[in-house]
Formats: C-alpha cells, sequence, structure tokens
C-alpha cells in the first residue's frame, strides 16, 4: 500500500508542474536530449492533432517496485488529466530504465483500438531500445498508434472528436 501511494505522489508532483505546460514527454530518466525533447513534442502535437487521441512518454530510472509499470503508468495518465474526448482517450508510453521494461497503457476509446497493437509495437520498439536509441523507439511507437487509429477509422472505430 505505501509503495502505491509513493507512486501516486510521485505522480502528482511531476503533474501538477508540468500539466500547466502541456507537456507530453517527461523524462525523469534523463535518456532525451533538449533537443530530442522538442522533436518528440512537436511529433505527439501533430499526432494529436492528426488523431484525436492524446500520446504521453515517460521515462524513471528509479526503483519503484517491480511488477507496478501499470500502476506507475495508469497513474500517471490519471492524475495528469490527460486524454482526449469525453473518454479521455489516449496511451501512455512507460519506459522504466531500471527495470529495462517497455509498457503502454491505453485509457478510452484506444483500449480497444490499440489492444491488438500493444505486443507488436514493444516488441517494434526493442531493437532501438537496446542499441539506445530512445527517441527512435518514441517515434516507432507513435507510428504504430497512427497506424492503429488509421485502421480503427477505416473500420469506423476511431476515436471522436468531443
Amino acid at each position: 500500500m505505501r509503495k502505491i501511494a509513493a507512486v501516486i505522489i510521485f505522480c502528482l508532483v511531476i503533474c501538477t508542474s508540468a500539466v500547466a505546460e502541456s507537456w507530453r514527454v517527461f523524462d525523469n530518466a534523463g535518456i532525451f536530449s533538449q533537443s530530442e525533447i522538442e522533436e518528440l513534442e512537436n511529433e505527439i502535437s501533430v499526432f494529436q492533432r492528426e488523431t484525436n487521441v492524446d500520446f504521453v512518454v515517460l521515462t524513471t530510472d528509479d526503483y519503484l517496485g517491480s511488477g507496478n509499470q501499470q500502476t506507475i503508468a495508469d497513474a500517471f495518465f490519471d492524475s495528469g488529466n490527460f486524454g482526449f474526448g469525453r473518454l479521455a482517450s489516449g496511451l501512455i508510453y512507460y519506459i522504466d530504465m531500471n527495470q529495462r521494461y517497455l509498457y503502454v497503457s491505453t485509457a478510452g476509446e484506444m483500449i480497444t483500438v490499440f489492444e491488438d497493437y500493444i505486443n507488436d509495437s514493444i516488441e517494434a520498439c526493442t531493437d532501438f531500445m537496446a542499441n539506445e536509441d530512445y527517441k527512435d523507439a518514441v517515434l516507432e511507437m507513435i507510428d504504430w498508434a497512427k497506424k492503429a487509429v488509421a485502421e480503427a477509422d477505416s473500420n469506423a472505430q476511431a476515436p471522436t472528436k468531443p
């Protein structure tokens, strides 16, 4: 219980300071240069405009407990009030550098839209991560999210405008 409370406090502190500026890249592990963060923020902004889906990146390098990736990602997304539309549709790409673990959590309409893509998208990012090409791992995940939304759109399941 204390670990979950600590995670929620951690998320609230980070989100409170960053949400006001509409950031979507939270590089607590320090794996991106400033220019890479700016490029990722730009690509996320384009993705958001094109898809009406939110996209958040969170990196950590602290030990927050094994097996807590879902709890951390979900708490961060929820406490930051991320997501678009009435269902708060979006996804968070969580890179846990301490555990060397990649995790994607979805919200709102993205739960069903991205469900069949999660494992393949993480696998596609693994080589980038192994080569310490973290920026391209995020860009790859954005591409997978675009593909999922486009396919859902062609099947009339895409996230709706508010």
